[in-house]
Formats: C-alpha cells, sequence, structure tokens
C-alpha cells in the first residue's frame, strides 16, 4: 500500500469573534450529528485511558480537527479540558477524548493538530442534537477567542463492523517497538478507493488483508473501519477511516518498521486504495486519566 496525496485541511487565521461565531460552530456540529443510525450501545461513558484507545464499536463517532488560534495554545488546551467535560455531560454522549496529531509518520497532507472524538449512542443523537444548541445558547457549553473557528473540520461517522483484535491475529507480537516508556498512540487514515468501481475489491482488502497485516506489527492492538456519514463543508477528507490502536517505547521505530513493511510486501498492497491522509496520534490524558462518573 502507498498512501498519496489526498485531501488536507485548511487552518484559516481567525480574528476575534463574538457569541455569533460559536453558535456558527454549534451549527455545523448540529448538522454532522443529524442522521446516525442507531445500533447496539456499549455501556460506559469516560474521558479517561481506560482502554488501550476508546471508541471502538461505537454506535457514532464524531471527529473534530480543530487549531488555536496564533499565540493562545495554552489558552486552547485548558478551554479544551472544559470543553470535553462539557460535552461528556449531555446525555447521549458516551465517551469523550482528546488527542494531538503528531508529525512523525504523517502522509497524505496535514491535519489540524488537535483531534476529539466524541462516541455517541445513535438512538440519542436527537437529543444530543437538541441538548448542544440548548446548552451553547445558554452558557453550558463555553465559548473562547483561543479556537480558530473558521478552521474546524468536523465529521460524522459510522462503523463499518465491530473493531478488529491483534490477540485473534495469527502471527499478531504483542510486545511494543522501543526501550523507551511505552505509550499508547492510535493509527489513523483516511482513504478512497481507486476508483468508485473497485470500491468492492477495496473494502474486501481492507476488511481481510489489510487489517490483520497491520495488526502483526508488533504493538498493535486493533483496529476499526468507519464511513464518512456527513462532514463539514470545508472538509476534503476522504470518505473511509480506519483506526488502529497500538503501544510503543520509540513512535519512530514502530515508523520504520511500518514502512519497511510496506517497502517490502509483508504489508500486502492494494491497486484498490486511492488517495489516503494519516498521522499518528497521542492521548491528551495520558499522564492524567479522567473518568466521567
Amino acid at each position: 500500500m502507498e498512501y498519496q496525496q489526498g485531501g488536507s485541511v485548511a487552518n484559516a487565521s481567525a480574528p476575534s469573534r463574538g457569541v455569533a461565531a460559536w453558535v456558527s460552530l454549534a451549527a455545523v456540529l448540529l448538522a454532522v450529528l443529524a442522521g446516525c443510525t442507531s445500533r447496539a450501545s456499549q455501556p460506559g461513558k469516560s474521558t479517561g485511558n481506560t482502554a488501550p484507545l476508546p471508541l471502538l464499536t461505537q454506535d457514532c463517532l464524531l471527529m473534530v480537527f480543530a487549531a488555536p488560534t496564533a499565540g493562545k495554545q495554552v489558552e486552547f488546551d485548558h478551554w479544551y479540558e472544559n470543553h470535553l467535560q462539557q460535552f461528556a455531560a449531555i446525555p447521549g454522549v458516551k465517551s469523550a477524548r482528546r488527542y494531538s496529531i503528531l508529525r512523525v509518520g504523517a502522509v497524505g497532507g496535514p491535519l489540524l493538530p488537535s483531534l476529539a472524538l466524541y462516541g455517541l449512542e445513535g438512538s440519542q443523537v436527537a437529543l444530543v442534537d437538541a441538548e448542544v444548541g440548548l446548552r451553547t445558547k445558554g452558557g453550558r457549553i463555553t465559548r473562547s477567542d483561543a479556537l480558530d473557528y473558521d478552521g474546524i473540520v468536523s465529521l460524522k461517522m459510522r462503523p463499518l463492523g465491530p473493531a478488529m483484535l491483534a490477540e485473534d491475529v495469527p502471527g499478531a507480537i504483542a510486545e511494543p517497538l522501543g526501550a523507551g516508556v511505552v505509550k499508547e498512540y492510535g493509527f489513523i487514515v483516511f482513504s478512497n478507493p481507486s476508483t468508485p468501481g473497485r470500491e468492492e475489491e477495496f473494502n474486501n482488502w481492507y476488511d481481510h488483508q489489510h487489517m490483520p497485516d497491520v495488526l502483526r506489527i508488533p504493538g498493535f492492538v486493533s483496529a476499526q473501519r468507519f464511513v464518512t456519514m456527513s462532514a463539514s463543508p470545508n472538509s476534503t477528507l476522504p470518505r473511509y477511516l480506519i483506526i488502529f490502536t497500538l503501544r510503543s517505547g520509540d513512535l519512530a521505530a514502530t515508523n520504520a518498521e511500518i514502512a519497511r513493511r510496506l517497502r517490502e510486501h509483508i504489508t500486502i498492497p492494494s491497486a484498490s486504495m486511492g488517495a489516503g491522509v494519516g498521522a499518528f496520534m497521542e492521548p491528551q490524558d495520558q499522564t492524567n486519566p479522567r473518568e466521567i462518573h
């Protein structure tokens, strides 16, 4: 597989904005939330680091890529910590976690540096939809001039199936690479079939060949695929998404092993895969896990 130059996410600089800008953001989120399909729910709500990485087999996955306004990284981080708590308190929101998008191993174009992932219960999406608007207007979901509103990219995804676990894949190696402190990471890749006529081939290759191949890389834990249901108008990201979870004591070594396996066709490529955009991501709460009860 070769990840090619694909869609990128624009990051417009933002002047000071008032309540109208935040209400505009809420409108984008409401539009993206609309239409999640109901699926079997999983219990629990967490923003903590209590599993290899969350959001496996969620009913609906809301992804929000964002960036701070210039010179306001500290304020942005503080606001986002509170924002996750505010959003996770909405009934129907099952999990909320924030990640940093890393430059190591990035492919196919830039992604905004901050990603929030929200797991939503499909049967409660209408309630979440209404509550986002009410809580934004009422001030329970707060705004901040540290957030670049114009550049936000949000997508609503549905899972294509349950997560695949490395422990179920013959030949998988649980021991992570690297001699450093072992941390959790995710690796996200957006992609499309190379042509519309190869979509079935693309999906079959991903499900039966590519996911097991990647899960045989030392330290990889799980993989799950999603498809975009709706997105903000400024999104140019490919339609399909895969989220890999992994552990590594040296992310550069893990990335080098990924590249070696691709180069030597240990990870078997497919001409059915077109342009891709991907990056490693690191949870923001690795040293300070929190639970929402």
